[in-house]
């Protein structure tokens, strides 16, 4: 199911409305069966995503990615939860609960 929610409209002088995206709502299912509720926060630095997993919010920072947007709950080079979106779905990567030095990833699709 897709649901997406657009917030709020803006507009310039002498045009017409243009929309501007600040929040968006996506719902994906993970690989592991899995329903993860995502909603991107456009307009804040560093941009954002609350991310619920099994009725449980985290929130997570953009961070650098080659490509697609990427969003990490602890700095590089920590292990911690990470969101990959890249338009077509997202790959979610945590600490494995059998060793906490170690990911666990899954793919998740719209």
């Amino acid at each position: 199911m897709k649901s997406k929610f657009i917030l709020p409209l803006t507009f310039a002088i002498g045009t017409s409305p243009v929309l501007a995206e600040t929040q968006v709502e996506l719902a994906y299912t993970c690989d592991s069966g899995e329903v993860a509720q995502a909603i991107y926060v456009n307009d804040t630095e560093p941009q954002l995503v609350v991310l619920t997993l099994n009725g449980v919010a985290h929130v997570l920072r953009s961070a650098v990615a080659a490509s697609g947007a990427r969003y990490t709950e602890k700095p590089d080079g920590e292990v911690g939860m990470v969101w990959w979106e890249d338009g077509e779905g997202a790959t979610l990567e945590r600490p494995n609960s059998a060793d906490a030095t170690t990911t666990v990833s899954v793919q998740c699709h719209e």
